[in-house]
């Protein structure tokens, strides 16, 4: 039999070699093969944990928690006085609703520059601590929004009064970057250094700024 019998074929090489691909990938655990993707929403709504792309509350008082708020997701507390509790990255939408409600930045938080959260009616309480690069809208009525001692803010950050007498206070520590408004009425506005755009908007409005930038649309 001629040497040249034993030499195995092009195809047979290649068909050895597609079984041999398919083999290693069977055996790579699933980890490895999936594709990245972004951290899906979870909340905590009443002890009931909740995904997007529609986190909502009761007509009552709620607590909610989340540790993700995804692009697509809006979490919505509806009526009732609410306490929302923001512990990581925020980059869809959180509304309040009607109500007295109280809004929880953490230090473990950020708001990225899509994320978008609003007070909506009444009265509310915002206490921010984390990384803020997004939208804060105290509502529609006289609201009152504390950045803490950990509070970071970014070029595109934008915290606002919105309607009603409102109160925005930072601390000393925290520099103004991006925007801060009161909007409409008579609004207090207190800040440390402003590296940004403090603006008290229409109405009769004070302002104090201990360094930087000096305001805009303020009485003395």
């Amino acid at each position: 039999m001629p040497h040249d019998a034993h030499r195995p074929s092009l195809r047979d090489s290649r068909r050895r070699a597609g079984r041999f691909a398919v083999a290693l990938v069977l055996a790579l655990p699933a980890a490895v093969l999936a594709t990245p993707a972004h951290a899906a929403s979870s909340c905590v709504v009443n002890g009931v944990a909740r995904t997007g792309p529609l986190i909502v509350g009761t007509p009552g008082a709620d607590t909610i928690s989340c540790s993700s708020v995804d692009a697509v997701t809006l979490v919505d507390a509806l009526a009732g006085d609410d306490a929302i509790v923001l512990t990581g990255l925020v980059d869809g939408r959180v509304r309040a609703g009607d109500g007295i409600d109280r809004v929880l930045l953490t230090s473990t938080a950020e708001l990225t520059d899509r994320g978008d959260v609003d007070g909506q009616r009444d009265p509310d309480r915002f206490e921010i601590s984390g990384r803020t690069f997004g939208t804060v809208r105290g509502g529609q009525d006289g609201d009152r929004i504390l950045l803490l001692a950990s509070a970071t803010m970014g070029p595109r950050t934008d915290i606002r009064g919105a309607r009603g007498p409102d109160e925005i206070s930072a601390h000393p520590s925290v520099v103004v970057r991006g925007l801060v408004e009161g909007n409409d009425d008579n609004d207090v506005i207190l800040v440390g250094h402003n590296a940004g755009t403090v603006d008290g908007g229409p109405g009769t409005d004070r302002c104090v700024v201990l360094s930087g930038n000096p305001p805009l649309n303020c009485n003395p």
